[in-house]
């Protein structure tokens, strides 16, 4: 057999193999289009710091009452669309799900993207008009001997207020 055909015989499965290997977090910049976006937060933005991790929200976002039981939640909304973060120990990672309220899930993507100098799960999907992106970011810090985590959560009917809110999500920092 020449040189040529025995390269060609390793080379094929050793292909197969990398492309099955899970190479670890992407840069925003890889990551599916799903879960990127080339909106880049303005002046105009509020600066929303809590302890452990900070953020930019868009304009016209208000906070809207809610009173967290064992975790630092909160939830911004500007008509449909909203944002929602929950920091704390019982902050969890996605549970694959097939439907939302009985509405098929659709078009879903899940990476880990490095985002704030940390890697997160994110998963995008859609169900009915519906556009959600969830970024969870695992052990971030440590408190009273458990792990905190880190939810942000995007929801909107909108496409391009969730590529907005994907600006926000990516704008996310940590202490």
């Amino acid at each position: 057999m020449n040189a040529r055909r025995r390269s060609a015989r390793y080379l094929i499965p050793l292909l197969a193999l990398v492309a099955a290997c899970d190479l670890g977090p992407l840069s925003p910049e890889h990551a599916d289009p799903r879960l990127r976006t080339g909106l880049v937060p303005g002046a105009d933005w509020s600066l929303i710091e809590r302890p452990g991790f900070s953020f930019l929200l868009p304009p016209g976002y208000r906070q809207l009452p809610l009173q967290p039981i064992d975790s630092d939640a909160a939830t911004y909304a500007s008509g449909e669309s909203s944002l929602h973060y929950d920091y704390g120990w019982y902050s969890g990672p996605w549970t694959d799900m097939t439907e939302v309220d009985g509405t098929p899930v659709e078009d879903r993507v899940r990476q880990r993207v490095w985002i704030g100098d940390r890697v997160a799960e994110m998963v995008s999907f859609r169900y009915g008009g519906t556009y959600v992106v969830r970024a969870w970011w695992e052990r971030v810090a440590r408190s009273n001997d458990q792990d905190e985590h880190l939810l942000v959560r995007i929801d909107t009917d909108d496409a391009h207020e969730r590529e907005v809110l994907l600006a926000s999500i990516h704008s996310v920092r940590f202490d």
